[in-house]
């Protein structure tokens, strides 16, 4: 006996790309399960997105120093919430996805599963953390989480902060402290010179809106007098039941800093815990050291070879 689907399609995860999908399914009369893990849509992007809204004019400082890109991101929430026959269900961790569709749920006390003839894995990307000397002292956080921070939490950090790594997201967060009062003691970057001049070669026109942008936020936190270091390496996190100072190799010198907060970025990958469950092919990504899900031409994930 067959059992029937409970929906024509379930997608993981309720951000950007959640969202959308959701939207467009409905849209075309199909029956869409949304199960996500926070308390309401918007993924890492768009984090808290309403309930900061709602609660202005006393999140207005924090708008502005997020930028209107985040604010932007209302109206496609406003749009997925409004959307009929979109069964949206956050607060919900998916913990077992298999090859035939069906989703393994967790929601508080509750647990169960959910059937349908198509999944679609929206459960975005996650830091990639380096292993470095010192790197579980309290006070050694990563971007990610700082910003999460900001966004739900409200919280802003005080004292001397080091920022160290590479990727934009450093740049980013460093603008969004600047606008919020707190002047980093340091941005420390990992890439060097020679990276700049290679990156140059894989650059495309589509890329050139994202180039300046970060060059606006580069130009805006050297104008604020923030000092940067490129090329760094070696770094350490030194304290006794917290981080006190960082130590690094600049230009071939080693120095000790001072540091309340040691904030860390190595760029992020895809996460690919629920595509490893369905048994779905990988492929290794060499430029960017990721594993990533293998797609047919029309999207469809690629099963993995069983044993021979």
């Amino acid at each position: 006996m067959s059992i029937a689907p409970d929906a024509d399609t379930i997608i993981v995860g309720a951000g950007p790309a959640g969202m959308a999908c959701a939207i467009e399914l409905a849209a075309a009369g199909c029956r869409v399960i949304v199960l996500d893990m926070q308390p309401s849509p918007g993924g890492q992007i768009f984090r808290a997105l309403e309930t900061n809204m709602q609660a202005r004019p006393g999140a207005d400082e924090l708008l502005s120093a997020l930028g209107p890109s985040y604010k932007a991101g209302l109206a496609l929430v406003t749009r997925f919430r409004a959307t009929p026959g979109i069964d949206y269900r956050p607060g919900t961790t998916v913990w077992d996805l298999r090859a035939d569709g069906t989703v393994g749920w967790l929601k508080g006390d509750a647990a169960g599963y959910l059937r349908a003839p198509h999944v679609v894995v929206a459960s975005g990307a996650m830091e990639r953390p380096a292993p470095f000397p010192g790197w579980t002292l309290p006070g050694v956080m990563t971007a990610g989480a700082v910003q999460t921070l900001l966004k739900a939490g409200r919280l802003k950090p005080n004292g001397r902060i080091v920022l160290a790594g590479t990727g934009p997201l450093i740049f980013l967060l460093a603008d969004q402290l600047r606008r919020l009062g707190v002047r980093p003691a340091l941005i420390a970057r990992t890439d060097g010179a020679w990276d700049k001049v290679a990156a140059l070669g894989r650059l495309r026109p589509a890329g050139l809106p994202a180039l300046l942008k970060g060059l606006g936020w580069l130009l805006r936190l050297r104008l604020a007098g923030v000092t940067m270091r490129t090329g760094i390496s070696g770094l350490e996190a030194h304290g006794h039941d917290h981080i006190e100072s960082v130590r690094l190799t600049v230009a071939g010198s080693r120095i000790e800093l001072p540091c309340d907060l040691l904030v860390v970025h190595d760029g992020i990958v895809p996460s690919t815990d629920l595509a490893h469950a369905a048994g779905l092919a990988l492929a290794w990504r060499a430029d960017d050291g990721s594993w990533q899900p293998v797609t047919m031409p029309d999207g469809r994930a690629e099963m993995a070879p069983g044993p021979t």
